[in-house]
């Protein structure tokens, strides 16, 4: 649990701003925050990712390797070679490469499925279901993946 505190203007009491495990403090935050939330949390496949994380950590990636797509075709391009890809988009798919798992395995814990459902995406239209998956909103409740992500508790304490 991931608190802040803000002193009341008196010094007597505080707010006490408590963060769910696993949200870094991220609550409502910008896409780059989600994306680097999730690029953070690549080798743990615990906890919930949200909508907003998921869909900003697929945007950074897609535009990351379309960045690094474009470099290797002007690079190719200069030394004369037909080759469509090169060294940097081989490096940017594999920087992300365990990240997307590990993004899409916690979606999937966020609507309160298991993470082997990821096995999915290696069957035909399995991609499909994990494109649904990420469109559906987040369990409102906490789950036996950890607490709903958007809920924010604040608590009035006394300054003793």
């Amino acid at each position: 649990m991931i608190a802040e505190f803000e002193e009341a203007e008196d010094g007597s009491a505080r707010n006490i701003v408590l963060s769910p495990p696993g949200t870094d403090g991220i609550l409502e935050g910008n896409v780059w925050d989600y994306f680097r939330q999730a690029m953070r949390k690549y080798v743990d496949g615990e906890g919930r990712a949200r909508r907003k994380e998921y869909w900003s950590f697929v945007l950074f990636k897609i535009l990351i390797i379309l960045a690094a797509l474009s470099i290797d075709i002007a690079l190719n391009h200069v030394i004369g070679r037909e080759a469509y890809f090169g060294a940097f988009t081989v490096v940017a798919v594999i920087i992300f490469f365990l990240p997307s798992i590990t993004v899409s395995i916690r979606r999937l814990h966020d609507v309160g499925l298991t993470g082997w459902l990821y096995l999915l995406n290696f069957l035909p239209f399995g991609e499909l279901f994990m494109f649904v998956i990420a469109l559906i909103p987040s369990q409102k409740t906490t789950n036996t993946h950890g607490n709903y992500p958007k809920r924010q508790d604040v608590t009035e304490a006394s300054g003793a």
